[in-house]
């Protein structure tokens, strides 16, 4: 038998290191892989399904089609003000300015002013304290859609856990896209939904 027919018959010549199978380009996870990642998320249903970070090529790629659905997925959760978060690109801010300021003058000495911003201000509370909430599970599931290399890589760095602890969802999503992408944290994070139309659709889906 030639060296050539042993190469290609899969032999112990230098041909067989390169006819690797699929199973173990698969395993691999390299460039130019044919066999899928056997990782596939924690979500196994529903609007993450599918979504998932594990082959370090393509971790751009992936992060992008992850990203694109967060909303939705908020949606999905009830979570209304999570969407419009990861929507409008714009933060949830401080307690003290998400609640209405306190009767002032005239308006303080009146009792029934006073309980309706009393009221008010409760289910203000209310919907803050769910939307931070809410901030930390969806972190937690997109923690859930990252391999075990690509959640060491976003551990391993010093601001994790203050990104974490601080239940920011759009510091969480700039700080992975920086790791997908291998760049600067300080980048943009993602461009905000400005179709009008795109937005009522994500509205009318929650409703």
């Amino acid at each position: 038998m030639s060296t050539q027919e042993q190469n290609n018959s899969g032999g112990r010549g230098q041909g067989s290191g390169c006819r690797q199978t699929n199973k173990h380009k698969g395993e691999r996870g390299g460039r130019g892989g044919n066999a899928p990642s056997k990782f596939k998320g924690q979500q196994t249903d529903g609007v993450l399904k599918d979504m998932y970070i594990c082959v370090r090529d393509g971790q751009p790629s992936q992060f992008s089609k992850l990203e694109k659905v967060l909303p939705a997925y908020a949606l999905s959760r009830k979570q209304t003000k999570v969407a419009m978060i990861l929507i409008t690109k714009r933060p949830l801010g401080t307690i003290k300015n998400y609640i209405n300021a306190y009767p002032t003058g005239a308006a303080a000495a009146d009792e029934a002013t006073v309980k309706i911003w009393e009221q008010k201000a409760k289910g203000q509370q209310e919907e803050f304290n769910a939307a931070v909430k809410g901030q930390q599970d969806m972190m937690m599931a997109i923690l859930g859609q990252c391999n075990e290399a690509t959640r060491a890589q976003v551990e391993a760095d010093e601001d994790f856990a203050t990104i974490l602890n601080d239940r920011k969802i759009l510091d969480f999503i700039q700080f992975l896209r920086a790791v997908c992408y291998d760049t600067s944290a300080s980048r943009s994070l993602f461009q905000p939904m400005h179709s009008t139309n795109q937005l009522k659709r994500l509205i009318q889906f929650d409703n």
